[in-house]
């Protein structure tokens, strides 16, 4: 429907070329943070094999890249729980104090800040046995971008004086002059926009779940 619309908007005349601009880039941002939104991954832990003894979750977590916004499901057996703990009672294993705990056997974790986190089975010595998981969260791409946007713009080198006579002002139409017919320059932005149309549209095909 968006493509559609899209197309329709830069079909027009060159007369409402900067309308259409104006619309499809409004259109073009709208969608790209509706897709920044969903693109958050969800992690079964573990993989197939889940929570448990059978996994390699050490080798499971280092294939794979965990941003901010990201879910962790941890799913296991009765005989196991998640507790998450501080950095030193994860390296010995230790439940007395945990940061939080669950057992309900289908845990959801959000990836809510950048930093380390760190996840133990609580019970039956299953930590010792490697039931224990490292979390390196990164920023998500899109806050990247975001931060990138609000970066201060570089400091723009003054001008060097010009010998040259000042140049005198544009004229201006009287009032009651018809308007001017859009240039070359117009309808070249016009093809210009479909083509962009065109490869958003078909990047949106291609990522579509």
């Amino acid at each position: 429907m968006t493509c559609k619309f899209l197309w329709q908007l830069i079909s027009g005349s060159t007369m409402e070329a900067g309308w259409a601009v104006k619309s499809i880039a409004s259109i073009i941002l709208i969608s790209s943070l509706l897709f920044r939104s969903v693109s958050a991954t969800n992690h079964t832990v573990g993989g197939a094999s889940g929570w448990d003894t059978t996994s390699n979750l050490q080798n499971w977590s280092s294939s794979i890249s965990f941003h901010v916004g990201d879910m962790l499901l941890f799913k296991y057996l009765p005989v196991h729980d998640v507790l998450e703990v501080n950095e030193a009672d994860f390296g010995m294993c230790r439940t007395i104090n945990p940061i939080s705990s669950h057992n309900d056997g289908e845990t959801v974790v959000q990836l809510t800040e950048a930093g380390t986190r760190y996840f133990i089975c609580g019970r039956g010595g299953f930590c010792t046995l490697g039931v224990k998981l490292r979390v390196d969260v990164t920023p998500s791409p899109a806050s990247d971008e975001g931060e990138g946007r609000h970066r201060p713009p570089a400091p723009i080198p003054p001008r060097p004086p010009s010998n040259e006579p000042p140049q005198p002002p544009p004229s201006t139409l009287p009032p009651g002059s018809p308007t001017p017919t859009p240039s070359l320059a117009a309808a070249a932005d016009v093809g210009l926009w479909r083509a962009i149309c065109l490869m958003f549209c078909l990047y949106s095909s291609m990522h579509v779940v």
